[in-house]
């Protein structure tokens, strides 16, 4: 990832319904302990629901600890930026370095995952909060966005990159949320 801490998190599709669904059962877990990091690393996070009517809204054991500011926004396209409200909001930010996650890896996550790197995001997969119902559609949505320069990196590796040293303001409460993992 680069080096100016410029990022965002998009957060595409927890919600119970589909969460149900997927072979990883701890994601929103996963996802929970980046949220928090977001939250004490002042970076912004964009939510997406696909058809809330139908499936929910994003699970309540994320939606409590959002960080101020948080955006959500309703989709029924496959890729977030279909929508013009997100990609409008993904570039207002002004951060070029967006880290996803979501359900399922092999759709949304994917489809939202390669628009992006065509509008020129950098682009990183949470895989830890990531799945699908296979984990045989997931692997492939992995290797095919890991062939197009989607990275795929570990929740510790993002977060120990965003800290850069253990000098860093937050590093003992970062610190503290990875070892409750």
């Amino acid at each position: 990832m680069s080096p100016d801490n410029k990022s965002l998190f998009l957060m595409i599709d927890m919600q119970d319904k589909l969460l149900k669904a997927v072979s990883k059962k701890d994601i929103a877990g996963q996802a929970l302990v980046f949220l928090k990091a977001c939250s004490l690393l002042g970076i912004p996070v964009v939510v997406t629901e696909q058809y809330p009517a139908g499936l929910g809204s994003t699970t309540s054991i994320l939606t409590d600890s959002f960080p101020t500011g948080t955006s959500v926004f309703e989709k029924t396209d496959f890729s977030a930026l279909r929508s013009s409200e997100i990609a409008s909001c993904l570039s207002r930010s002004g951060c070029r370095r967006i880290v996803v996650c979501g359900v399922e890896t092999h759709i949304c996550v994917f489809q939202t995952a390669l628009d992006l790197l065509a509008n020129g995001y950098e682009v990183c997969l949470l895989r830890e909060a990531s799945s699908s119902r296979f984990d045989s559609d997931e692997q492939a949505a992995v290797d095919a966005l890991m062939a197009r320069g989607v990275s795929v990196w570990s929740l510790e590796m993002i977060l120990f990159d965003l800290l850069k040293s253990a000098r860093h303001p937050n590093f003992k409460a970062v610190q503290a949320l990875i070892k409750e993992r």
